[in-house]
């Protein structure tokens, strides 16, 4: 990934196992364009960032935790990747959403290193 990408859906990862995901010159980025998440993983997924940003991910209504990245039993590693603007947006009158950038369910697994950054 050299450029950036603006999803019209999330990357949805349903149990698969070592998928990685990398820039090779450190401009690659993914987006969800601000109209949704970037990427949910479940079932015992496995995904490995390295040297992206991943941006501009937005999660409401119903389906509100992480605006970003949506985890439940899955395992990701986040390597020199930048997480930003990312939002989670209760349903209408709540005022609760969890993980602006990532919610992970508490049987999922999170590794960030390296100079990553959430902001």
């Amino acid at each position: 990934l050299t450029g950036r990408i603006t999803l019209e859906s999330p990357l949805d990862f349903n149990g698969q196992k070592g998928v990685l995901i990398k820039s090779s010159n450190g401009q690659g980025a993914l987006s969800g364009g601000n109209n949704g998440r970037v990427m949910s993983l479940k079932n015992g997924a496995d995904v490995r960032l390295s040297n992206i940003t991943v941006m501009e991910g937005l999660s409401n209504g119903a389906d509100n935790d992480g605006g970003c990245v949506s985890m439940t039993e899955s395992f990701l590693s986040a390597h020199d990747t930048t997480f930003t603007d990312c939002f989670a947006d209760g349903p209408e009158g709540a005022t609760w959403a969890y993980g602006g950038a990532i919610w992970a369910s508490d049987s999922s697994e999170i590794t960030i290193s390296g100079t990553s950054e959430v902001s």
